[in-house]
């Protein structure tokens, strides 16, 4: 080691050994300090912390418990009333496809009741179609899909709404243009204007039954009310099982 390095070495102990010990009293305070009472302040306020925060999202959870059992209410409510306009639309379409049948039997020239004829032409144009309550759902939406906790349930009712609702809508779209186009003109040509009218009608039979145009009409009426009644009761299967799942739910 040269001698510069071991001057300058020398005097940086010299400096560290010249600086003053700690202060006694220092010492003093810090061994003296309540080390345990602050410790206590600090686990009180941790504590104190991790509560309020337990609290606020009890709340949280109790809010969005609420809130869901509402919708779920709602949604249920609103299927019920779907389902009556379901069933009476079954019913309905199945009353018409007797009609109808009674109808075609007399443009045939099968044996019918002649005094009942009125009646049956009457129901043989009339067809049903659904106008879905989708205002809980669309509350639902607005609030959120991921407020339904359950994850089958939750696809279960955008199933209905956003798939079998939707297409329902566009098939009643086809059978009514299907049914301006094709039916229609002729309920206007022979019957009433106004389907709800008193019978009965006044009938040239012998007229109605060489109307090809008629007797085709009441085909398509025939197929199309099989239709609908075939779909509508798939669809009420869906409702009842949603609402069988709702009710699940909400107990």
């Amino acid at each position: 080691m040269n001698r510069g390095i071991r001057n300058t070495f020398a005097q940086n102990i010299c400096r560290t050994m010249s600086k003053p010990a700690i202060s006694p009293q220092i010492v003093t305070k810090l061994l003296s300090y309540d080390y345990k009472s602050a410790a206590e302040k600090i686990g009180f306020t941790v504590v104190g912390i991790l509560i309020a925060l337990w609290i606020n999202r009890c709340d949280e959870n109790w809010k969005k418990s609420t809130l869901e059992e509402k919708s779920l209410r709602e949604l249920h409510a609103a299927l019920a009333v779907d389902l009556v306009d379901i069933q009476s639309a079954t019913q309905g379409d199945t009353a018409n496809i007797w009609h109808v049948q009674k109808a075609l039997q007399f443009m045939r020239g099968e044996p019918v009741d002649w005094d009942s004829l009125p009646h049956y032409f009457k129901h043989s144009f009339f067809y049903s179609f659904l106008l879905s309550n989708t205002s809980a759902y669309e509350t639902l939406k607005s609030r959120g899909l991921d407020l339904i906790s359950n994850d089958s349930l939750r696809v279960a009712i955008a199933h209905l709404y956003d798939v079998s609702y939707e297409f329902q809508t566009k098939v009643d779209d086809i059978n009514n243009t299907l049914y301006n186009n094709h039916i229609s003109p002729l309920r206007v040509k022979y019957f009433a204007k106004d389907p709800f009218s008193k019978l009965p009608y006044e009938l040239n039979l012998d007229e109605l039954r060489h109307d090809k145009d008629l007797y085709n009409a009441l085909k398509i009426s025939l197929e199309m009310n099989y239709k609908i009644r075939q779909d509508y009761e798939h669809l009420e299967a869906e409702v009842l099982a949603l609402q069988a799942m709702i009710q699940r739910e909400l107990k």
